[in-house]
């Protein structure tokens, strides 16, 4: 029912979207409309990052377009569509990625203060908000450590009901947001909390609920963001069962900007816990992990076409077992065994880039990728008995914006 609705409204925001684009006199005056498009093409040494990137793959593709409107002093309604291809994971069907009614309740020049009802972005760290605009990416991938596309609509959007807060001082300004709703669920989460051979379906388990608090001045930035979520699954199989996902996510950030440079890093912890499964579960009935990571990454304006930046990121599906060893010795000692290699469990990456701005509207990124494990492919685009441990990427996008 809830993905019914969803295309219903995507639908009208189309509408109302394209009327806008084309001058409708209607919307003339009270609606503004933007938009983008980016397409990248990779091509990775092993292992599939994005399509089949080990034979070089075009198949990331990214078409948004966002409409804002004031009905009233107090009130507002921002949406945004979003068609984005991205391998098997993602076929670049329209969906409807926010839509949000704003209510202001006071609004001075200290202090602003609302709510937002809808489909509302997760305010994680400092770049979920916006990851599916290329221009606003601290590359052209986000970092897997902190923003796991295998795991994005687990963290990525809520549809229900978010509090903020904005305080502005001379120290700086403060942002609070405290939001609760359900969690879109897709199969990327099946694959990658369940394995290559879905025997069931997921979907949420109550409400999610997540904070941030936000701190911004001339030049730092700092914030702490905090979700909660659940989710539950029907198994279709006595290798399964049914039984409930507890995840909570925790993520540290800090930004010191200059003019011409800037560092940035992340970290974030993930405890993930299981019960209620089938004995025959190869993660067992109950149990629990601690996934982790973090990034930092340096940046340097050279001029307007060369912005050069470097990251190092880490993650580990289990810091209790950060080389992937135990994992891989418990799967292979199941009645059925499951071969899947050490190196499938964590990932080391060193990434140096290039962002030139060509002209306002247009901008190209050039990246390339070393990596030591697997941990963040995806499972739909790689057989996990045969990923390469060391492999590298080179990966150059092109974005546009209106």
């Amino acid at each position: 029912m809830r993905k019914r609705l969803n295309t219903y409204i995507a639908g009208i925001l189309l509408s109302i979207t394209t009327q806008a684009v084309n001058g409708d006199e209607m919307w003339k005056d009270t609606f503004q409309a933007h938009g983008f498009v980016s397409q990248g093409l990779i091509h990775s040494s092993d292992n599939n990052f994005v399509g089949d990137s080990s034979e070089t793959s075009a198949e990331l593709t990214e078409i948004g377009i966002n409409g804002y409107s004031r009905l009233l002093n107090n009130l507002s309604l921002a949406g945004q569509l979003l068609a984005r291809r991205s391998g098997e994971m993602y076929d670049g069907s329209i969906e409807l990625d926010y839509l949000m009614l704003d209510l202001t309740i006071q609004d001075t020049q200290e202090s602003l203060n609302g709510l937002r009802f809808g489909r509302f972005k997760n305010p994680i760290g400092l770049y979920n908000d916006t990851r599916d605009v290329a221009f606003t990416r601290p590359g052209i991938f986000m970092p897997q450590s902190i923003y796991f596309d295998n795991l994005r609509n687990a963290f990525l959007s809520n549809d229900g009901i978010i509090v903020y807060q904005q305080i502005d001082s001379s120290h700086g300004m403060f942002d609070f947001q405290l939001g609760a709703g359900y969690t879109p669920v897709d199969v990327n989460i099946e694959y990658t909390l369940v394995g290559d051979d879905i025997q069931g379906e997921i979907e949420d388990n109550g409400l999610t609920t997540v904070a941030r608090i936000h701190y911004e001045s001339k030049y730092i930035t700092a914030a702490f963001s905090y979700v909660d979520t659940s989710l539950k699954m029907t198994g279709t199989s006595i290798f399964t069962g049914n039984g409930i996902y507890d995840v909570n996510m925790y993520v540290y950030s800090l930004a010191f900007t200059e003019e011409d440079w800037y560092i940035v890093a992340e970290y974030a912890r993930q405890p993930l816990s299981w019960s209620g499964f089938s004995s025959f579960y190869p993660s067992g009935s109950a149990g629990s992990m601690k996934p982790a990571g973090h990034y930092i990454q340096f940046g340097y304006t050279v001029n307007r076409l060369a912005n050069i930046y470097f990251r190092h990121e880490e993650g580990y599906s289990n810091t209790d077992d950060r080389n992937g060893t135990a994992r891989e010795a418990i799967l292979a000692s199941l009645p059925i065994p499951i071969i899947s290699p050490a190196h499938n469990y964590y990932t080391k990456s060193n990434i140096i880039g290039l962002r030139s701005d060509i002209t306002n509207e247009f901008m190209v990124r050039l990246e390339y990728h070393d990596n030591e494990g697997t941990y963040f492919l995806s499972r739909r685009e790689n057989n996990s008995e045969l990923t390469v441990k060391d492999w590298d990427m080179v990966a150059i996008l092109l974005s546009y914006r209106f």
